[in-house]
């Protein structure tokens, strides 16, 4: 009677085994990266959306303290909007972008003390524009026009997204 004391693996067993376990990586890899991915854009979005909220919100607020608009003059566009506030160290308060692709309040004649900023770092204002619609005699109103990008990097890819938004403001005389 013969007994094999070999214990070991055959060759075919061990080129099936490497082939099988090199399928399932590939696999599991292209699903990792394609999160990754989806993780990317959905961080965008998510910063894009949330940036465009902010700055609504907080002009939203500034205005409630506006007695008037300075610029853009009725019926015009601006880039910037200037308006006249009650509180007078608030007096004159200034939006625009600055050159850092956010969007940043001046507030008061000393604008180097009371300068602060609407957007974060991750996301960069490509456009920002004042449309004044006050009508003769009527309450103060005007209209925002927002473009907010993101850039988000996934391990192979990055991914770029721009949303436009609008929303119009009004306060009374």
């Amino acid at each position: 009677m013969l007994i094999n004391k070999n214990k070991g693996f055959t060759l075919i067993e061990l080129v099936l085994y490497v082939a099988i376990s090199a399928i399932l990586l590939i696999l599991t890899g292209g699903v990792i990266i394609e999160v990754l991915a989806f993780q990317a854009k959905a961080n965008a979005i998510e910063s894009v959306a949330d940036n465009a909220r902010a700055i609504f919100s907080r002009i939203e607020e500034i205005t409630t303290d506006a007695s008037s608009i300075n610029s853009p003059y009725p019926g015009s566009y601006s880039p910037t909007l200037d308006l006249s506030m009650m509180t007078l160290e608030n007096d004159p308060t200034i939006i625009d972008v600055s050159d850092l692709k956010r969007v940043m309040v001046k507030q008061g004649w000393w604008w180097s003390e009371y300068v602060y900023y609407l957007s974060d770092n991750n996301v960069q204002i490509k456009e920002l524009s004042f449309f004044n619609a006050t009508p003769p005699g009527g309450s103060y109103i005007f209209s925002v026009k927002l473009t907010v990008a993101a850039t988000s990097f996934s391990p192979l890819r990055e991914y770029n997204y721009e949303q436009t938004f609008y929303s119009t403001f009004h306060f009374k005389k």
